[in-house]
C-alpha cells in the first residue's frame, strides 16, 4: 500500500513541478530585442532523478512526452542516438524507443580560455 502511495505522490510532484515550470518560463513569442538574454521558449523540461525520467513539454505544439533513462543504452561504446524533432514529428508517452542512430557532434575547443584541472 505504501509503495502505491509513493508512486502516486511522485507522479503528483512531477505534475506540480511541471506546472511551476509552465508558469515561470517566458511565453513562446519572439524574443524581445530590448531585453538581453530573453530567448523564445521551445521546450519545458522536468527531470525526476529518483525515477530517472525526463519529461518534455513543447511550447509550440500540444506535445508532451517523456524518456525513461533506464530504457536507453548509455553504456560506454553504445551508438550515439537522437530524437528527430524536425519535419513536424510529434511524440507522446515514453519516447525512448523512438531514438535513431546519429553521428556524434564534435565539441569545439575551449581555445585556451580555461585552464586544465590540476590532478
Amino acid at each position: 500500500m505504501k509503495a502505491r502511495f509513493r508512486r502516486m505522490y511522485r507522479g503528483l510532484s512531477i505534475a506540480l513541478v511541471a506546472a511551476v515550470v509552465l508558469a515561470a518560463v517566458p511565453p513562446p513569442v519572439a524574443a524581445c530585442s530590448r531585453v538581453l538574454y530573453v530567448a523564445k521558449t521551445i521546450w519545458r523540461t522536468v527531470s525526476d532523478s529518483t525515477s530517472r525520467v525526463v519529461l518534455f513539454d513543447s511550447a509550440l505544439s500540444p506535445a508532451t512526452f517523456w524518456v525513461r533513462l533506464d530504457d536507453l543504452d548509455l553504456k560506454p561504446g553504445a551508438p550515439a542516438k537522437k530524437l528527430e524533432l524536425v519535419g513536424g514529428k510529434s511524440y507522446s508517452g515514453n519516447a525512448a524507443d523512438k531514438f535513431v542512430e546519429a553521428k556524434p557532434f564534435d565539441f569545439e575547443s575551449l581555445g585556451g580560455h580555461f585552464e586544465e584541472p590540476k590532478k
